[in-house]
């Protein structure tokens, strides 16, 4: 998962990080860089210095991302775009979880500090004295920067010096605020004094700076309130060992202070202050229960079956943070992949369509690269499918690899298949060979050496296709058409030819034919069964269906003659019966041939012979066992019928008029004069829509409006339900009504 952080320096630069590892909401963090240099930190999920991705861009100025200003780097502005692309490619797959950080940086009081003003601070790089320190910079109303004074030249890191901070932040103090607790406050680096002790009066009128004054500072708990007491033990992360949580245990306090002693440290090493809300103390069992190793006391003496457990721990851990280490020194970032088209293009490639290609992809992140030089290799191919094919990978790829789906179109289908991609820029080159052995090219025809306009060191331009394919492939293939394999390729069920049948054969048919190859045929009549359907057998018309399977399936009762003598010794045979387009049947019964006297004039001699011989037929067949079938008669309508019909639509045009002139209301003003206010208390007085009328005031809707909105305008905009929309538009009609009778017809109702 991808997160923004706030950088240490600068509140409102941020730059893309990646989680590692959570142990109990303690995040183990590590930048995205191109080289992946960026050694690891931890953050409590709770920390004000993280927020989700996107934060930064949907803020705007003046927050920004760009890269961590502690870092020294040498790579330019294109390499970091192409981090932040990989970085939002990686966020869109892998989202955070909704209110995960509901880091809101309005929440923070406003500071009164300003440039130039003194203060006493924790040095934030041992974090043991209590040093002068000075407000340098002010960023905003809630963040500003100070920085523990010193007056000699700084050999180490330099943001170890620096306290980026808010009004309340627990590590800053009012000048005196040392003395008045009895604490030591360290001189300055290179400032010379003649006494022995601090004195914040002559350091004041030397440097020509104010001290800030007490009302800068909030009140802070006391830890009383908390419950913390002098000699409590509880488990402590080591400021030196960011990696490392030791036993500890609370030696003094002082407000909201803690003075920790590391028990796995001599008595003699120095005791380091956390804020009592530091999260970087934790309760007595954290690191049990989040399966964490704690370093133990140094009196601690553990069995030997404990000592073999903790030593086998801890050479895991060692083996692991070597192989972090390894893993980080391992660039992402690929070189460019170079075409040389003048190489052997093998069976696959189209050598014309290679000359095509640029002459190089990249520099830029590996996966993006290698993503980009395969889809350029199956786009340039004879069949792009077959090299998708070629390309594919079943199953679970190799550790170090990343599956990336590719696309490949040939003629008018689509083809998706996942290619393993290598993941670091030193796997590059036997990557781009193991590519070319599986297309049968040659080595040099990509990768990250180019040949130019000199000769392939291979030498592959004297070679035949044949004689160069078996020197590469090393007689693992044959030489001619590849052999078909699985695939996982997905493509687009291809159309089949003919005309399709208007039912399929049914398993009664399939029968009946293997019958007829075996036994003997007695035809007595032909009998005609139509296709229908699966799962539904051959039906008498007029018949009922359950009656007629429970024929079928007792064999034993069945007359001979009948369809469900299949296994007897009359068998019968089964003929197929041609349909005309223009006929019309159904399951039950056969309409009047209408079609047939309309297009009679233009049917053939031959089309004529089959209708009489169709008819014939039918005829024959109703004279047999089968039940005759039922024509059935439309009636045809009458004169006396139709005036009939529209008596009825007149009478029930005029009850419906009755009842709209009976839910007929009376207004006081024209409606298409309302103001939204009007149209508000007209529907506050309603019994059934009172509680729409709120919301028709927020939609600034006035009379005109009104009178405009249909069902689906409320249904859409209104988000209203049906019940409600229902009776909206009842009120909306009423008041239409109303219009058209009193203000556009005139008359009074």
């Amino acid at each position: 998962m991808k997160v923004e952080v706030q950088d240490k320096m600068d509140p409102h630069r941020l730059w893309v990080a990646t989680i590692i590892e959570n142990v109990g909401g303690r995040l183990l963090l590590r930048y995205d860089t191109p080289d992946s240099s960026s050694p690891d930190f931890w953050l409590f999920h709770s920390s004000q210095r993280l927020f989700p991705m996107g934060w930064t861009a949907e803020k705007g100025p003046p927050w920004l991302l760009q890269w961590p200003s502690h870092m020294k780097t040498h790579h330019g502005n294109e390499e970091w775009e192409a981090v932040m692309e990989m970085a939002k490619e990686d966020a869109r797959r892998v989202p955070l979880p909704p209110g995960l950080f509901e880091n809101d940086y309005y929440n923070i009081p406003i500071h009164k500090f300003i440039v130039g003003m003194k203060l006493e601070a924790v040095h934030p790089h041992n974090m043991v004295e209590i040093c002068p320190a000075s407000v340098i910079r002010v960023f905003s109303p809630y963040h500003f920067l100070i920085q523990i004074d010193s007056y000699a030249t700084m050999e180490s890191d330099e943001t170890d010096s620096f306290w980026l901070c808010t009004v309340k932040h627990p590590y800053i103090f009012p000048v005196g605020w040392a003395i008045s607790h009895e604490l030591q406050l360290t001189h300055p680096q290179g400032w010379t004094t003649t006494k022995e002790e601090f004195d914040w009066s002559e350091y004041l009128e030397a440097t020509k700076s104010s001290a800030a004054p007490i009302s800068c500072f909030p009140q802070r708990e006391s830890f009383k309130e908390l419950g913390f007491a002098p000699s409590m033990k509880l488990e402590a992360v080591n400021p030196e060992n960011q990696h490392q949580i030791c036993a500890a245990s609370i030696i003094r306090i002082i407000d909201h202070l803690l003075w920790i002693h590391l028990e796995s440290n001599d008595s003699f090493h120095p005791n380091h202050i956390v804020n009592m809300d530091s999260h970087d103390i934790f309760p007595v069992g954290w690191c049990e229960s989040n399966s964490y190793p704690l370093k133990p006391p140094r009196s601690y003496q553990m069995s030997v079956k404990q000592e073999q457990n903790q030593t086998a721990v801890n050479e895991k851990k060692e083996t692991s943070v070597s192989t972090s280490l390894q893993q980080q020194q391992r660039s992402y970032w690929c070189p460019k992949i170079y075409f040389n088209h003048k190489c052997f293009s093998g069976p696959f490639l189209s050598k014309g369509k290679l000359a095509q290609l640029p002459k190089a992809v990249g520099p830029g992140p590996v996966t993006l690269v290698m993503r980009e030089v395969l889809s350029m290799l199956i786009s340039v191919a004879y069949k792009s499918s077959r090299v998708l094919k070629e390309l594919q990978t079943d199953g679970k790829p190799q550790p170090g690899m990343h599956l990336e789906i590719l696309k490949a179109k040939y003629k008018t289908n689509t083809y998706r298949a996942s290619v393993a991609l290598v993941t670091s820029a030193d796997e590059v080159p036997s990557f781009c060979r193991e590519i070319c052995v599986k297309l049968q090219v040659c080595p040099f025809l990509f990768g990250p050496v180019s040949v130019g306009d000199k000769n392939c060191p291979e030498n592959c331009s004297t070679l035949s296709k044949t004689r160069f394919t078996q020197y590469w492939v090393h007689g693992k293939r044959k030489v001619g058409r590849p052999k078909g394999e699985a695939s996982n390729i997905v493509s687009r069920p291809k159309k089949k030819r003919g005309r399709r049948r208007l039912f399929p054969n049914t398993k009664l048919e399939a029968e009946c034919e293997a019958v007829e190859g075996e036994a003997n045929m007695e035809t007595a009549a032909d009998v005609e069964i139509y296709s229908l359907p699966h799962g539904l057998g051959p039906v008498a018309a007029g018949g009922n269906d359950s009656d007629a399977s429970q024929e079928m399936a007792d064999s034993g009762n069945s007359p001979p003659g009948s369809v469900g003598s299949v296994g007897s010794t009359s068998i019968h045979k089964y003929r197929k019966k041609k349909f005309l387009r223009s006929e019309i049947k159904t399951r039950g019964a056969i309409l009047p041939k209408f079609a047939m006297k309309i297009k009679a004039r233009h049917l053939t001699r031959k089309q004529w012979k089959e209708n009489l011989e169709d008819a014939s037929y039918v005829s024959t067949r109703s004279s047999s066992s089968v039940p005759s079938i039922i024509p059935l008669k439309i009636p045809e309508k009458t004169e006396d019928s139709v005036q009939a019909d529209s008596l009825s639509s007149l009478v029930s045009l005029r009850t419906r008029g009755q009842q709209l002139m009976n839910d007929q209301i009376e207004l006081d003003s024209n409606p298409l004069h309302w103001t939204q206010e009007d149209v508000y208390q007209y529907l506050i007085k309603t019994d059934d829509c009172a509680d729409i009328a709120q919301k028709c005031k927020d939609e600034l809707i006035d009379g005109q409006a009104f009178m405009m909105l249909n069902f689906p305008t409320v249904r859409e905009h209104l988000y209203l339900g049906l019940k409600q929309a229902v009776r909206l538009c009842k009120h909306i009609e009423r008041v239409k009504l109303a219009f058209y009778l009193q203000y556009i017809t005139g008359s009074e109702p």
